[in-house]
């Protein structure tokens, strides 16, 4: 059975991937599943590293005289799910560091949350007052 972590919050992850094109590369990373790179496998699902906070892919494609590849993805607090960046720290072993809101602690969700909204409220604002030129504007009442 597949731990999602704590009350099962990194569920929401499952059946979804992400890519991220480098320039060289496109990366593919399906939470739970797989990692791609470009076609070639970097590895399977395997377990969590620390506390929730890292994921663990293993047995990926073979690398020539070399080991299978593998990635660690790293887990930040972020406003959506991103592939920020990708690494090879070390032959066959990948770094990626991944972005989503599941990673964040209640503290650092309020502030995106607050931020969010602030934005919605900004965006209503800014809809508000072209409704009112484009009227004003109609009417002749602009100056």
């Amino acid at each position: 059975m597949t731990d999602f972590g704590p009350d099962k919050k990194f569920f929401y992850l499952y059946d979804r991937c992400f890519n991220k094109d480098t320039g060289g590369y496109t990366y593919e990373l399906c939470p739970f599943k797989n990692a791609r790179q470009a076609g070639t496998s970097l590895g399977n699902w395997e377990a969590w590293q620390g506390e929730n906070s890292k994921m663990k892919y293993s047995g990926g494609a073979s690398c020539w005289q070399g080991p299978d590849r593998s990635l660690l993805v790293t887990l930040v607090c972020g406003k959506e799910e991103q592939i920020l960046k990708v690494d090879e720290p070390s032959r066959c072993a990948y770094s990626m560091i991944f972005s989503t809101p599941a990673a964040c602690d209640r503290q650092h969700l309020a502030l995106l949350q607050l931020e969010i909204s602030s934005f919605n409220i900004d965006a209503e604002t800014d809809e508000k007052n072209n409704q009112e030129k484009q009227e004003e504007q109609k009417t002749g009442w602009w100056w």
